[in-house]
Protein backbone atom coordinates (compact mmCIF):
# COMPACT_ATOMS: atom_id res chain seq x y z
CA UNK A 1 0.00 0.00 0.00
CA UNK A 2 1.12 2.94 -1.16
CA UNK A 3 -0.17 7.31 -0.92
CA UNK A 4 -2.44 7.63 -4.14
CA UNK A 5 -3.46 3.79 -4.27
CA UNK A 6 -7.18 3.39 -4.54
CA UNK A 7 -8.85 1.53 -1.62
CA UNK A 8 -12.76 -0.15 -0.45
CA UNK A 9 -13.57 0.50 3.11
CA UNK A 10 -14.76 -3.33 4.25
CA UNK A 11 -15.78 -1.71 7.85
CA UNK A 12 -19.04 -2.04 8.33
CA UNK A 13 -21.18 1.27 7.22
CA UNK A 14 -20.45 3.93 9.64
CA UNK A 15 -21.13 7.57 10.61
CA UNK A 16 -18.09 10.06 10.02
CA UNK A 17 -18.77 13.79 10.85
CA UNK A 18 -22.01 13.82 10.06
CA UNK A 19 -21.72 11.78 6.61
CA UNK A 20 -22.94 7.93 6.19
CA UNK A 21 -19.68 5.79 4.73
CA UNK A 22 -21.23 2.43 3.66
CA UNK A 23 -19.11 -0.48 3.57
CA UNK A 24 -17.49 -1.25 0.39
CA UNK A 25 -16.82 2.78 -0.60
CA UNK A 26 -14.26 3.54 -2.54
CA UNK A 27 -11.71 6.04 -1.46
CA UNK A 28 -7.71 6.77 -1.75
CA UNK A 29 -4.78 6.53 0.50
CA UNK A 30 -3.95 10.28 1.26
CA UNK A 31 -1.17 9.57 3.72
CA UNK A 32 0.11 6.75 6.12
CA UNK A 33 0.94 6.88 9.51
CA UNK A 34 1.10 3.89 11.22
CA UNK A 35 -0.80 1.46 12.59
CA UNK A 36 -3.01 4.14 10.71
CA UNK A 37 -4.11 4.82 7.55
CA UNK A 38 -5.87 8.27 5.86
CA UNK A 39 -7.99 8.09 2.88
CA UNK A 40 -10.03 10.77 1.13
CA UNK A 41 -13.58 9.17 1.01
CA UNK A 42 -16.01 11.51 -1.47
CA UNK A 43 -19.58 11.49 -0.48
CA UNK A 44 -22.90 11.25 -2.72
CA UNK A 45 -22.46 15.22 -3.00
CA UNK A 46 -19.12 15.61 -3.66
CA UNK A 47 -17.70 16.70 -0.77
CA UNK A 48 -14.49 15.10 0.60
CA UNK A 49 -13.69 13.71 3.85
CA UNK A 50 -10.23 12.71 5.27
CA UNK A 51 -11.27 9.60 6.97
CA UNK A 52 -8.27 7.61 9.82
CA UNK A 53 -8.37 3.91 9.43
CA UNK A 54 -6.56 0.90 10.35
CA UNK A 55 -4.96 -1.72 7.86
CA UNK A 56 -8.21 -4.65 8.18
CA UNK A 57 -10.93 -1.63 7.54
CA UNK A 58 -9.52 -1.53 3.87
CA UNK A 59 -8.65 -3.51 1.19
CA UNK A 60 -6.76 -2.54 -1.87
CA UNK A 61 -8.17 -2.86 -5.44
CA UNK A 62 -6.71 -4.87 -7.98
CA UNK A 63 -4.85 -3.00 -11.02
CA UNK A 64 -8.08 -4.16 -12.78
CA UNK A 65 -10.19 -2.13 -10.72
CA UNK A 66 -11.99 -4.78 -9.02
Amino acid sequence: MKVGDKIKIIKKTFLHEGVIVPTNSLAEIVDINPPFIIVAFIDKEGGVHHIQLNGEEIQTLKENGS
